[in-house]
């Protein structure tokens, strides 16, 4: 496939294409902003995080069902930011900018290393920038799977060089951000080592410990904290036991739609590049090495069997658990190594300069697409996170002394005012109510007579996502004085109508 030419220049490149590649990234994602409105699941991580940053575990502070590390990445960026007096919103997204940054520059390597080629290292970056979703969160978040991307291409990339060790520590870093992230990373182990010729229960053996280490430092942690049972019920139980997530054999035509808002025509590059991923992913593993098979055919053998096997896990999990378009990223990395192999196989008969020429073409077209993509949602007449921080502090400001917040998939309105919700509980959904059942003291209806009991002052419910807990309760005492994209505010009636009508005014000046 591949010249000697090529092989030559993936040693000279070194780190400097894959840093250079990263910075290019990070100035795309850097023309939208970061003033883009504050939603409901990266304020969950904001959450989690500014009270992990205090002290206070995940889990403990909001009820999560993803990793520890969900919260813990953007509790240290927050602890560090806060020695400085930085805006604790601001210093995520920005550090989640340069993560999502460093996955374009990962990917990058990932394929370089897989098929033994620069060219393919520098079509796979420019596909992985027209992922669009991928681009809005990039600056609009933090997400989680973000974070999760970084860890498991890396954990790929150590499985390739077989640096087993740095393989089970990343395999374990990415699996405490995002419990399925452990498919894809485990199975490009297994695969690895089976590949290996020789040493394969030594190898085995390091990538085991290096595994070990991050995931018994956290769970120290958690037990010297007293939190290790609420961890283990988020981390694991409620996963196990009351999850109920939608999957592709259940509504395929509506998780299309909404995969196709996400990702656009770039869902046809991913689909494509995973279908050739696999393909030769399939010939390769066929194909015995020999004596007569140069190293730089068995590394694109051996790359191309362990990130197709890896690719499956990670599309498997996905066809059978899907909530929203940021659960493709998963599959992101090896939907754009795939399309790298596409044009890898279609350039194969031309010479080395036209080969060089078609990936440059490809990568620019990249470069344009999230490009346009980022000057577009710079420029969409969205929500921004500075309206939601004034009508936050107008409200909050205008509540009587000593008023108190509840939130119902609303964190964004405890993040903006720096507010402690009075239960862990804020992301409600069938799941979560199966939980509460199960868990606590009297069920679901005991959960709601114990926010009655609390009589919160107030009341924001988040607008995008349809809940019925409390419903009873915000029907009878509270009346609605606000409502935006993102959350309804409720108040408690018996708070007067001298003190309803000065909220009123206060979150709606203009009336």
């Amino acid at each position: 496939m591949a010249s000697t030419g090529e092989a030559a220049s993936t040693r000279a490149g070194g780190l400097i294409a894959p840093v250079l590649a990263g910075f290019t990234a990070l100035a795309i994602y850097l023309l939208q902003g970061f003033e883009a409105g504050l939603s409901r699941d990266p304020a969950v991580f904001l959450y989690g995080g500014e009270h992990a940053a205090r002290g206070i575990p995940p889990y403990v502070a909001i009820f999560n069902s993803v990793g520890p590390l969900s919260d813990g990445v953007p509790a240290m960026i927050i602890w560090v930011g806060d020695r400085f007096g930085a805006d604790p919103v601001l210093a995520v997204r920005i550090s989640f900018a340069v993560i999502s940054a460093a996955c374009g520059a990962l990917v990058f390597a990932l394929a370089r290393a897989a098929l033994r080629s620069t060219a393919a290292g520098v079509v796979a970056f420019g596909v992985f920038l027209t992922f669009g979703t991928f681009t809005a969160l990039a600056t609009g978040g933090p997400r989680e799977k973000t974070a999760m991307v970084a860890f498991l291409v890396a954990a790929l990339l150590c499985v390739l060089g077989r640096r087993w060790w740095w393989a089970g520590c990343f395999t374990a870093l990415t699996t405490l951000i995002w419990q399925p992230a452990l498919a894809p990373a485990a199975v490009a182990a297994v695969v690895g080592i089976l590949l290996t010729e020789r040493a394969r229960l030594r190898a085995a053996g390091r990538y085991l410990l290096g595994g070990l280490v991050p995931s018994a430092v956290v769970v120290a942690y958690f037990a010297a904290q007293g939190a290790l049972a609420e961890a283990v019920s988020g981390f694991i139980v409620f996963n196990v036991r009351d999850a109920q997530q939608p999957s592709m054999f259940d509504d395929g035509s509506r998780i299309w739609q909404m995969m196709w808002r996400g990702y656009h025509a770039s869902l046809i590059v991913a689909l494509a590049g995973l279908l050739t991923l696999f393909v030769r992913g399939f010939l390769a593993a066929r194909r015995r090495g020999s004596n007569l098979e140069s190293p730089q055919a068995t590394a694109r053998r051996v790359g191309l069997v362990v990130c197709s096997a890896a690719g499956a896990g990670a599309v498997g999990w996905t066809v059978l658990v899907v909530n929203g378009a940021p659960d493709l990223f998963v599959v992101l990395p090896f939907a754009a190594l795939g399309a790298a192999a596409l044009v890898q196989v279609v350039t194969d008969r031309l010479s080395r300069r036209l080969r060089v020429i078609v990936s440059a073409v490809v990568c620019v077209a990249g470069i344009a697409t999230g490009t346009a993509y980022s000057l577009g949602l710079h420029d969409h007449d969205l929500d921004h996170l500075d309206d939601q921080r004034v009508e936050v502090a107008a409200l909050i400001g205008a509540l009587p002394p000593g008023a108190t917040v509840l939130s119902v998939n609303a964190p964004q309105v405890l993040v903006l005012s720096g507010r402690d919700n009075p239960t862990p509980y804020q992301i409600f959904s069938r799941s979560m109510h199966d939980h509460l059942d199960r868990t606590y003291p009297g069920g679901l209806a005991g959960y709601e007579h114990a926010v009655a009991d609390l009589a919160p002052t107030a009341i924001a419910v988040g607008t995008q996502f349809d809940d019925a807990v409390v419903d009873e309760l915000i029907h009878r005492d509270y009346v609605s004085v606000d409502v935006t994209p993102y959350w309804t505010w409720y108040v408690r009636r018996d708070v007067g109508e001298d003190a309803l009508a000065r909220i009123a005014e206060a979150v709606n000046p203009e009336n």
